[in-house]
């Protein structure tokens, strides 16, 4: 009886074995089948003077060409994200690659520099960082294929070139507003001089510029110094003076909604002496300068500037009192007591509120 009970268990055990086989591969198979697969979306742009870097239809194109498999879709099926732009530096330039999730959150990142002179130098690397960062896409919660698919088809497709770059809170700052051709600027400034007149002067003006590269801009700007009275005794003068000045301007550095800037130039300057005064010259008279000048953004469109300079005139005048008050003319050798020559160096400071247009 106990041998009979025996042979009967051995066919049931054998049975549970296989049913519990089948059920952990139909299992294993529809784990299989619901493992959802990374959808990939490629967002690149190049920022004003980066036009020679690679575009995104070339990006995309190269990347999968070395992957050997179609990877981007449109940013309606995209689980993942692979965001970068490029964007010039002085000198060089400079690329930055971050790939998120669904959710935005930052999983790797990548920056990259180059100082040649061409930004297509940085092809290469741009197309293997993004092969990286679209190989290394795991682990990331996403949509099953079924579900994406089914938007898609209700999904209009969005071109690859239309995306900007997504910056986060925890991701690096966004590109700064970098300097380019037809990028012009016209505003107020409020100076302060030293040689310019004979005591320390202060003057109001204008400025103008306007970008004629990535790296350089043109500027016209003129001031107009508030006249001084100098009195000696029975004898008085005053004088007056306005530059106007035609220089080029490069940018030494740029941050976010800032930009700091080198000018020089020629300078055309008049001086006007009125009173009992006589001069050797009173032409007016070239000279040169320079100067090192500020931006920061207030906004995109007012601009705070702030600058410290010289100049330095081609030639000098001195001026005399007459000892005469019915003496020789204004212009004429004279013996009396001398008031001013102008200096061989002026310094200023200038503060301005200006107007930014252009790209």
């Amino acid at each position: 009886m106990f041998e009979l009970h025996r042979g009967f268990r051995r066919p049931l055990a054998l049975r549970a074995m296989l049913l519990l086989g089948c059920a952990l591969l139909t299992t294993a198979r529809g784990a299989r089948a619901e493992e959802p697969r990374v959808a990939l979306s490629l967002n690149w742009i190049r920022l004003p003077g980066a036009e020679d870097c690679i575009d995104a239809a070339e990006l995309a194109r190269t990347v999968e060409q070395q992957l050997g498999r179609s990877v981007f879709v449109s940013p309606t099926w995209a689980t993942r994200l692979i965001e970068g732009w490029s964007e010039p530096m002085h000198p060089g330039w400079r690329v930055v690659l971050r790939a998120s999730d669904a959710e935005g959150n930052t999983s790797g990142q990548r920056e990259l520099t180059s100082s040649n002179e061409s930004c297509s130098s940085l092809n290469r690397s741009i197309v293997l960082a993004v092969g990286l960062l679209a190989q290394s896409a795991r682990g990331i919660a996403y949509e099953p294929p079924e579900k994406a698919a089914a938007k898609a088809r209700s999904a209009e497709h969005t071109p690859l070139a239309d995306a900007r770059p997504h910056v986060s809170d925890r991701g690096s700052a966004p590109a700064a507003k970098t300097l380019s051709t037809g990028q012009a600027e016209f505003g107020a400034t409020s100076d302060l001089g030293w040689g310019v007149l004979p005591k320390t002067s202060v003057g109001v003006g204008g400025r103008a510029a306007i970008g004629v590269s990535s790296a350089w801009m043109a500027e016209l700007s003129s001031t107009i110094w508030i006249p001084q009275l100098v009195e000696a005794g029975w004898a008085y003068a005053t004088f007056s003076r306005i530059d106007v000045a035609l220089g080029m301007c490069a940018v030494l550095a740029e941050l976010k909604d800032a930009r700091l800037s080198a000018c020089a130039g020629p300078m055309f300057t008049a001086v006007q002496a009125n009173g009992l005064v006589s001069a050797a010259s009173e032409a007016p008279y070239f000279g040169t300068y320079a100067r090192i000048a500020g931006s920061w953004g207030l906004s995109e469109l007012v601009w705070v500037t702030a600058s410290l300079g010289g100049s330095v005139p081609f030639s000098s005048s001195i001026y005399y009192f007459n000892s005469d008050p019915t003496g020789p003319p204004p212009g004429s050798p004279s013996t009396g007591p001398q008031t001013w020559t102008t200096p061989k160096v002026a310094g200023s400071g200038q503060l301005g509120l200006v107007l930014h247009f252009g790209p």
